[in-house]
């Protein structure tokens, strides 16, 4: 009898022993032959191997968002020099691109959208054939109509849109206000 591949608890009736290896025989075992977790050192393996959840908390998350009000209220006031709001601009714009929530909407194989989370307008989901489906679109011209249709699918999917479009704007009206300086 072989464990998986990785970390095996063994335990010996009182302190717990974890083994990491490529595969464990029965006979290798020895003394350790029971796979019982011990009631007075127990080891929590329970999250061992997962993702963590990111400490950036919303601020990190949804920075792209929190740029947009920061955004309007530079060109509103008059405060902010157009280099600033050029940058910020620039920022949000990648930040809906690459790294916005929001849904993959890749093709699948019954020609719907795919549901799964991703990362950005133009990124797909964990499945290798969606990582760079989006992306590929993007660089046919053919294909941009339905890219486009893409974007509009969900709510999460259109307030990105809608934010990239503004930042696309407002980065070229800053570029624009450089330039004429």
């Amino acid at each position: 009898m072989t464990s998986p591949l990785g970390p095996v608890v063994l335990c010996d009736g009182t302190n717990p022993t974890v083994v990491f290896c490529s595969a464990v025989t029965k006979s290798a075992l020895g003394a350790h032959n029971q796979a019982l977790p011990c009631r007075e050192n127990r080891i929590n393996m329970e999250y061992m191997g997962r993702k963590r959840k990111s400490k950036s908390g919303f601020i990190g998350r949804y920075f792209g968002y929190v740029l947009l009000p920061v955004i309007v209220y530079g060109w509103a006031s008059g405060n902010m020099s157009a280099a600033f709001i050029l940058i910020a601009s620039s920022l949000t714009l990648l930040y809906m691109l690459f790294a916005a929530p929001s849904w993959c909407m890749a093709t699948t194989r019954d020609g719907n959208g795919c549901r799964r989370n991703s990362s950005g307008l133009l990124l797909g989901c964990s499945l290798r054939e969606h990582k760079w489906q989006k992306i590929k679109m993007a660089f046919r011209a053919s294909k941009w109509g339905e890219l486009f249709g893409r974007f509009w699918g969900n709510t999460a999917n259109s307030a990105a849109a809608v934010s990239a479009m503004a930042a696309t704007l407002s980065a070229l009206v800053a570029a624009v206000a450089l330039a004429t300086r």
